[in-house]
């Protein structure tokens, strides 16, 4: 029980008690609008109303081998290219194995063949992608989530 109220404490701590009536009226007096960054995937913008909000965290979910990860990747990859801010958290593939699969579509390389060291002559390092960290830690909570996600102070 002392876990749980532990846990509590740290999740509200910092947080404020507001009305919606009043968070509704702060809303439009302030005019404040969310940012979108476009994914570069056409069905996911027309689903998120033109693509994902910043400051906030999307989980993809399902089945097995469905390309969850090789969908998450290319939206993380477009945004960064864009100039957004990504965190990246894989709970089944390394950075190095994510950093391979991203050579591979961005030099049309095979993927078997990066795994395997041979690249041809003519390639260069790939554009830097600096604003895309990788977090790959398999069993990391979600409460170590938000703590890296607050460290980044964005």
């Amino acid at each position: 029980m002392k876990a749980i109220q532990s846990l509590l404490s740290k999740s509200f701590s910092g947080s404020k008690r507001i009305t919606l009536l009043q968070q509704t009226k702060d809303l439009l007096e302030s005019k404040e609008r969310d940012t979108t960054l476009p994914t570069g995937v056409e069905e996911i913008d027309d689903h998120f109303a033109g693509g994902l909000k910043t400051k906030r965290l999307f989980v993809f979910g399902g089945r097995p081998g469905l390309g969850k990860s090789i969908m998450a990747e290319q939206i993380a990859i477009n945004i960064a290219l864009a100039g957004g801010h990504v965190l990246y958290f894989s709970s089944e593939m390394s950075s190095l194995e994510l950093a391979q699969r991203y050579l591979s579509a961005t030099h049309k390389i095979p993927l078997d063949d990066i795994m395997n060291g041979i690249y041809p002559e003519d390639v260069n390092s790939p554009e830097l992608l600096d604003n895309l960290e990788i977090i790959d830690k398999g069993d990391i909570s979600p409460m170590e989530i938000v703590a890296q996600a607050k460290s980044l102070n964005l």
